[in-house]
Order: structure tokens, then C-alpha cells, then sequence
């Protein structure tokens, strides 16, 4: 059996779903993690999904927690290590950085590829942990399925698979076909700033599952945006039949425009259509016979039940619908207000939500806590909607 090959006789315990969502998503799932790690679940699990920008914040942690951690990292490491190097690439306007490498590299997504091997590591796909088994998720366009990238291979059903090798000298634009920088810019190229991503193959090297190739080449993926086929990131999870999902979404649904009209109606039908994806990706989850922990952008501490009258620490529902949910949800990098609301957002909501299914996770230990941002919480709203809006 192929490394990693999913079995539901032997499932993975805990399952943490990253979702797309641009470089918001990556810092709104930084404040999660962070709780995460200091109540000692992130040692804990088994395995990770990524799709568009939260591959960004995988890669960070799949660099810089190679040796994974086998309980909670003192919070000074975990900032060190993983907080502080994510902070700074979300300070970063990634679509200018890419635009840089031109021509040199053929496309924008080759381009960004490129520059986060400079930022992140050349690091290759064959050098992800072997726990928790990390997936950066694309969307082969040819085809319409969800592309993996992994330790052990690449590939997905319709355009077959294709196995590692560290014999493996294919060098597309100066980049080894199996370098993670590639697999997490595939991932984030979405099409409204990227052409996809093209990968090619030898005859023979993908091992087709379907004898049909519907006219399309068999020697090559057409990769785009992870978020088309599975905005939250959570197929492998399914398919893994995961015990336990924590799955996070940074993203929202599209909103509508008003530009010209013909503009207007291309909005519309984006909107229709993603948020018709999103629902059905949701009733998925929530149908799969998983424990589910659900943490989206647009909830609150306050909403989370169980809290028997006690109030937590947070921002209000109208301060996460009218300013946070609004953080422009793509790669032209965050101010440092814009970072600072996003991950104590997600930080101060994963807090009730963990207590709330403590009965249904691993053992958790306690720690006090010790709020990313301070200043942009303990003050009036008002206030911190100013510093955002003028950031």
C-alpha cells in the first residue's frame, strides 16, 4: 500500500481542515492554531488539509515544525517558529511580488511559486513530516477534480497519480516539479488574478484511474485554485473518515457588487455559485458522521453555546460582519490592524469552541490566555473599525 493510502479501518484521529480565503484566512487560522498549540492540541494531530490561502499558513508550519512538536511548544517558540515568519509573509503583496519574476517565469502562478520558495523554503514535497500527513489541495481545471500534492504523491482520480521519487529531476521555470512552493501556489492561484498553473508529465508517469480522458491530455494537470472544488478543505478528511474535524473557514461568501452591469451579473453568478458550493461542502461535513468543530470567520465567542451567562473575550457579531468579514479576502497583503483583529479573532474564538467540545477531543491542558493583540482588543470598537478602515 502507497504511503498514506486511506484506509477507514485505521482513521486518523484528529483532522484539522485549513480553508481558502487569500492571506485573511492564513491569519485568521494563525490565531486558532496558536490556542491550538497551547492547550496541546496541535501535537496532537494526525493530519492536514489545506486549500488556497490556508496552504500558506500550512507551508509556514510544515517548514518551520519539520520535527512536529509532541506537546504544546512554550508560546515564545511557537511565536517564534511559526507566528512571526506568518506574520511577515502576510505583510507581503504576494501578486506584486510574483508580477517581479516576469517574463523570466512563464505565468504569475510560476512567478509566485517562485518567490515563495524565496520567502517560505525550497523545500520538496518529500520532506513534509510523516505526521501529520500534510495535503495542499488544488483543482485540476481539465478535469474538474481536486488535485493533491502530499509526501508520497500527487494526482487526483481524474488525472491519475503520480508517486515521488527522488529520482525525480523534472525542472519546470527553475522549480523541481515536486517543491512545495509549486503545490502551495497552485493552490492559491485563484483565476481571477492567475492563470493556472500547468504541470507536465512524461507517457506513463500518471497512472490514470479513468480509461476516458474526455479529449484531454493524460501528460498534464491544468492547476488552479484549491477553493473551486473544496473551499474548506476537508475531502481528504471525509475520504480518511476522520474521527475528529477541526475545520476552519476564513473564507465568505462572495458579495455582492455594484460596478457596471454586465460586471454586476459576473459577480452575481460567482456568488451564486460559490455559495451554493460552500452549502453543500458544509452539509457535507456536518453529514459525515464526523465530530465537527466549526470555527467561520463571521461567528463569535458570544454565539458559541454553553456559555451559561459567562461573557468571553471577543469582538461582537456586527464588529465581525461589518469590518472583519470585509478584509479583502485575496494575496495583496494585510496592514498591520487588519492582522492584528484577524488573529485575536481567531484566537478569542477557538477558545469557547474548544470548551464546548472538550468531552469529544483528546485531553486538553490548561493555559492561561495571552491574547496576540491586546491593544486592538481591549478598546472600543469604534476605534479599532477607524484604525482598520485607515491602515
Amino acid at each position: 500500500m502507497v504511503e498514506g493510502t486511506e484506509s477507514k479501518k485505521n482513521p486518523p484521529s484528529l483532522a484539522l481542515c485549513l480553508s481558502g480565503g487569500g492571506l485573511r484566512s492564513a491569519v485568521f487560522h494563525l490565531g486558532v492554531l496558536r490556542r491550538l498549540n497551547e492547550v496541546g492540541l496541535l501535537a496532537k494531530i494526525d493530519m492536514i488539509n489545506a486549500s488556497s490561502g490556508g496552504s500558506l499558513i500550512a507551508a509556514v508550519m510544515a517548514h518551520h515544525l519539520a520535527a512536529w512538536p509532541s506537546e504544546a511548544l512554550p508560546v515564545k517558540e511557537f511565536d517564534d517558529r511559526v507566528v512571526v515568519p506568518m506574520r511577515n509573509l502576510a505583510g507581503m503583496n504576494l501578486y506584486r511580488e510574483a508580477q517581479k519574476d516576469l517574463p523570466r517565469q512563464r505565468t504569475l502562478c510560476d512567478g509566485l511559486a517562485h518567490r515563495l520558495a524565496q520567502h517560505l523554503a525550497p523545500q520538496d514535497l518529500m520532506d513534509l513530516p510523516l505526521a501529520p500527513r500534510f495535503t495542499f489541495l488544488a483543482t485540476d481545471v481539465s478535469r474538474g477534480c481536486l488535485w493533491e500534492f502530499r509526501r508520497d504523491r500527487m494526482g487526483c482520480a481524474g488525472s491519475g497519480w503520480f508517486p515521488h521519487s527522488r529520482d525525480d529531476g523534472a525542472v519546470i521555470h527553475g522549480t523541481s516539479r515536486t517543491a512545495m512552493p509549486r503545490a502551495v501556489a497552485a493552490s492559491c492561484c485563484h483565476p481571477t488574478q492567475f492563470r493556472p498553473m500547468t504541470i507536465p508529465f512524461e507517457p506513463g508517469e500518471l497512472v490514470c484511474e479513468e480509461s476516458e480522458s474526455g479529449g484531454v491530455s493524460e501528460h498534464r494537470a491544468v492547476l488552479s485554485d484549491g477553493g473551486l472544488a473544496d473551499p474548506l478543505a476537508i475531502e481528504p478528511a471525509l475520504t480518511a473518515g476522520a474521527k475528529v474535524i477541526i475545520a476552519i473557514h476564513g473564507g465568505s461568501p462572495f458579495q455582492r457588487r455594484t460596478k457596471s452591469s454586465r460586471t454586476r451579473e459576473v459577480d452575481l453568478c460567482s456568488q451564486v455559485l460559490y455559495n451554493q458550493l460552500l452549502k453543500r461542502r458544509y452539509q457535507d461535513l456536518m453529514g459525515s458522521g464526523s465530530r465537527v468543530l466549526y470555527l467561520p470567520l463571521s461567528a463569535v465567542p458570544a454565539g458559541v453555546p454553553g456559555q451559561n451567562g459567562h461573557k468571553p473575550r471577543g469582538y461582537t457579531e456586527s464588529f465581525a460582519e461589518e469590518i472583519i468579514s470585509q478584509i479583502p479576502a485575496d494575496l495583496s497583503g494585510l496592514t498591520y490592524a487588519e492582522s492584528a483583529v484577524l488573529e485575536n479573532h481567531g484566537y478569542t474564538l477557538a477558545e469557547p469552541v474548544l470548551k464546548h467540545h472538550a468531552t469529544e477531543l483528546p485531553a486538553m491542558k490548561y493555559a492561561p490566555l495571552t491574547i496576540p493583540y491586546p491593544d486592538f482588543l481591549n478598546r472600543d470598537e469604534s476605534s479599532l473599525a477607524r484604525a482598520v478602515a485607515t491602515s
